[in-house]
């Protein structure tokens, strides 16, 4: 072989084996270009699911956050509603173009909720047609549809997703931080682990937690639980600090707080408890325009009736209007009542501005701590304040004429008509106080009486004014008996008569004009039985002789109520003796009565009757010369009118509009005065954390709201040494008088008679006195009208009735919508057994509601003719991307705007 032939040969061998290596590389790299390709084709299209995903999400986010806004401004603008029932809104839609679509409601319980906030529970079977039904509200991408102008059928209206939302009402519950503890301010920390409250009715902290439930105490509320719920000052002390809020339910069931883990436990706590609460404003409303909303505006600051400024405090500014609510300021007692304000009854003062101010001196000589009657005059006053002293309580005067004849010459004869008047008077104590200082009465008033003789017979006119004062006198330490002044001479007239020498003095009457009681020094009382021109009863004949004689007769003056004793209206008509023979009493003797109680007087049927005063029936007579310790006391007040207390027990709704109209006052006594239990206040906190709202909360929380209330607490309720002692007076709350009510029947009875009253939802808080379980004496000892106040006094500071519930918390559901339309027809495997047909609900692999009615009772077809864009065609339309949220809002009563106050993605 030619060496060269076989250095050729092996050369293109190699040459040829090159050339495989390289087509083997080749086809190598290709391969990897296609892996590379289709793995860039692989991860462009997973990244173009992840964006259209990501976008699905981030559109359905945004539908979910629209629907929060939809949901606000529903709320806005159906607040007109009954009731303003906010948590009555929901999507609904009435609307018949869109019938189709609203009746599509597959997927929609999926906006059930079980959260720290709320518990959404959805309602089953679903009615579409039903008024409170939620239904799907869908969103469309703006274009026309084949019934509009411009409808392009390339382009045509499609869903592009839909939105549904409801909102649920977590107020009405308690507050835990207020019920154990606020700061200084409002007194000390109060260990929930016992019964140590005392119920005044000022602060929320008085309510005891664990009166939601005695029965399980041991299951939801045991002692260790309860010792935690209490401030770090209580003793034992708990978990939380002076001042200090719970953070969130997180915090709340910790370990580190109340350490609870039970489920069932923690379900019972959110159904109790609200935690988030904003504080409350200390404030009333005035529907100042009449359309029954509650606006921006209409509300004013309520009046501190435990103030400590009552010494200076002027009348004026109790009748005052009050001042428009702002909480810029964390303290502000008050200007003014309105439901003093707004008094129309006048009585028996010449104006209604003079009653007014009656009413309002006794507000203020009750609270303040002097005995200073308040009064714009010592010798003629308008209104007189009741302060604890003695009041005038009967008046009388005595007419004594003496006559002498004398001879003259001739058949004439000179009778000498010798007049003397002499003063008397009663005062009573109405307190059982020591009243053993100096006192004295003057009497200012007329005298007027004819005197003429048989022959000749004209008749002659006397007019005159007469002005003692005198001394009563004192028996023992706390009674006045009936006493006399000196009589004086008045005057004297004289009668030239003929035979038969006879002489008459008639018509005799008399006026008391003023008479005003001075007590250790200081101006004490005024009544006027006499305005100017007005006399007593005519007594005809006082003198009818012909011969020397004494005739004496008497004028009484007694007054029903001596409270309300200042004007003539208030006191009888002065009667005198019926004429006598002068044979068997030649002189009426007239003593008056040795005591400081009227003698048979009662209180009328129209009056405030009620127990712990003499007589038995008298209204309410206590005067604590300090601050109110208890609304309760409210119904101590007079209210200018004879036997009238401010009545507690009546809701006026006299204006016609639910007694909140900016007239409404005050007016006669049946038409009541409960509403002025909205316009006052305990403390002088412009915001109060935790008040209950009496429209919203459940028996569980009422029931809470009235235990350990004590009834049947005597108004004078003085400490160890008894009624009678000096002690100081006890609160009307305390636990060493009265019977605490019974929590199985009254408390229970009265919570559930507050829950079901057909009244609910009140206007106000005052409104609540129409519930009758709490007055008609069916729960405790209520007979009179002070123990029937008792229980509403004692608890109605620590509630609200705001026309709104207090939160309300937004749960909205939102799905992105791929509109498959364009008459196509679709197929699904709905029961996932691997063929087209029907789908079973209750024969499928994995039993579920497939068109979301509520059961798994149904057969659906698996195939979709004829799908149409803009309108919704069940399983055929895809549902992209589902976003459910939740919001917690809160509305503020002052603005009337609403609060995002929590807003939170949800995740099932």
């Amino acid at each position: 072989m030619n060496k060269n032939i076989k250095i050729h040969d092996f050369i293109l061998f190699l040459r040829r084996r090159e050339e495989g290596m390289a087509l083997i590389m080749t086809v190598a790299m290709l391969f990897m270009l296609l892996l590379m390709a289709i793995a860039f084709a692989s991860t462009a299209r997973m990244w173009k699911q992840a964006a259209g995903n990501s976008n699905d999400l981030a559109v359905t986010r945004l539908f979910a956050e629209s629907a929060i806004q939809r949901a606000i401004g529903a709320l806005r603008f159906y607040s007109s509603i009954s009731g303003n029932q906010y948590a009555d809104v929901i999507s609904h839609d009435e609307v018949d173009s869109i019938t189709a679509n609203r009746k599509n409601f597959d997927t929609l319980y999926r906006i059930a909720t079980v959260s720290n906030d709320v518990q959404y529970d959805w309602v089953s079977p679903y009615d579409p047609d039903a008024v409170d039904a939620v239904h799907w509200q869908y969103v469309y991408n703006g274009l026309p549809g084949p019934s509009d102008a411009g409808y392009d059928a390339k382009n045509p209206k499609k869903i592009i997703g839909r939105i549904a939302y409801v909102t649920v009402a977590v107020g009405g519950k308690l507050d835990p931080a207020a019920c154990v503890d606020h700061n200084s301010t409002v007194g000390s920390a109060v260990n929930e682990n016992g019964a140590s409250e005392e119920r005044n009715g000022i602060y929320v902290k008085e309510i005891n937690i664990q009166d939601l439930d005695p029965a399980n105490a041991t299951t939801f509320l045991p002692v260790a639980t309860i010792s935690n719920f209490s401030s770090a000052n209580a003793s034992p002390a708990g978990r939380l600090a002076d001042g200090e809020r719970w953070i969130d339910w997180d915090k709340l069931f910790s370990p580190s707080k109340l350490n609870i883990t039970d489920s069932i436990q923690k379900d019972a706590f959110r159904t109790w408890f609200t935690i988030d609460n904003p504080a409350d404003p200390e404030a009333f409303w005035v529907d100042t325009d009449n359309d029954g909303l509650q606006d921006s505006g209409e509300l004013f600051h309520r009046f501190n009736l435990a103030r400590t400024d009552w010494n200076a405090m002027a009348v004026g500014n109790i009748i005052a209007s009050p001042t428009t609510y702002s909480n810029a300021a964390s303290t502000y007692d008050g200007n003014g009542i309105k439901w003093l304000n707004n008094w129309t009854d006048a009585g028996t003062y010449s104006t209604v501005t003079a009653r007014k101010n009656q009413i309002a001196s006794n507000i203020k000589d009750y609270s303040d701590s002097d005995d200073d009657v308040t009064t714009d005059s010592t010798t003629a006053p308008t209104y007189t304040g009741n302060e604890k002293t003695p009041y005038i309580n009967e008046l009388a005067l005595e007419v004594q004429c003496t006559t002498t004849m004398i001879n003259i010459e001739g058949p004439e004869k000179e009778a000498h008509l010798d007049f003397y008047i002499r003063c008397g008077g009663e005062i009573i104590n109405m307190y059982g106080e020591n009243f053993s200082a100096a006192t004295t009465l003057r009497m200012i008033g007329t005298i007027d009486f004819d005197y003429h003789a048989q022959d000749p017979p004209d008749v002659q006119h006397y007019s005159g004014t007469y002005d003692r004062t005198f001394d009563l006198t004192a028996i023992g330490s706390s009674s006045y008996k009936f006493t006399w002044d000196v009589q004086p001479f008045l005057v004297t007239k004289t009668i030239i008569c003929l035979p038969p020498h006879k002489v008459w003095v008639d018509n005799l009457k008399v006026g008391v004009n003023t008479s005003i009681l001075t007590y250790n020094g200081k101006f004490a009382d005024c009544a006027k039985p006499d305005a100017a021109g007005e006399f007593s009863n005519t007594f005809l004949h006082l003198v009818e002789r012909d011969n020397h004689g004494i005739d004496t007769t008497y004028f009484e003056y007694q007054v029903d109520d001596p409270r309300q004793n200042l004007n003539s209206g208030d006191w009888p008509q002065a009667t005198c003796p019926v004429q006598q023979d002068p044979a068997i009493s030649p002189v009426y003797v007239y003593t008056g009565t040795i005591d400081a109680i009227n003698s048979g007087v009662t209180c009328t049927t129209s009056g405030d009757a009620e127990t712990g005063s003499t007589p038995p029936t008298i209204s309410t007579a206590f005067i604590r010369n300090a601050p109110m310790k208890s609304p309760w006391e409210l119904g101590c007040i007079h209210r200018g009118g004879k036997w009238e207390t401010i009545n507690l027990l009546t809701y006026n709704e006299t204006d016609g509009h639910y007694g909140i109209t900016p007239t409404a006052g005050g007016g006669t006594f049946a038409s009541g005065d409960a509403n002025i239990l909205d316009q006052v206040k305990m403390t002088g906190n412009t915001e109060t954390y935790g008040l209950v709202s009496i429209n919203a909360s459940t028996d569980s929380v009422l029931k809470a709201l009235i235990a350990k209330i004590r009834a049947g607490v005597p108004w004078k309720n003085n400490g160890s040494d008894g009624t009678s002692g000096t002690a100081d007076d006890n609160s009307p709350g305390s636990r060493n008088n009265g019977t605490e009510l019974t929590y199985n029947t009254n408390v229970t009875n009265i919570a559930s008679a507050i829950s079901g009253s057909a009244y609910r939802q009140f206007k106000t808080r005052g409104q609540i006195v129409k519930v009758s379980k709490l007055s008609d004496g069916t729960e405790a000892t209520q007979t009179k009208n002070a123990t029937k106040e008792e229980i509403i006094g004692k608890f109605i500071n620590l509630t609200k009735a705001t026309s709104i519930d207090d939160t309300i918390v937004i749960i909205a559901l939102a799905q992105a919508i791929k509109d498959v339309g364009d008459g196509k027809t679709i197929s699904k495997d709905l029961d996932a057994n691997g063929t087209i047909g029907s789908a079973d609900e209750a024969t499928a692999t994995v039993k579920y509601d497939i068109n979301g009615d509520g059961d798994i009772t149904d057969t659906i077809s698996e195939t979709f003719s004829n799908c149409q864009y803009g309108t919704y065609n069940q399983y055929a339309d895809e549902i992209l991307a589902e976003q459910k949220v939740l919001a917690v809002v809160s509305r503020n009563p002052v603005s009337g705007k609403w609060k995002i106050i929590k807003f939170m993605y949800l995740e099932d």
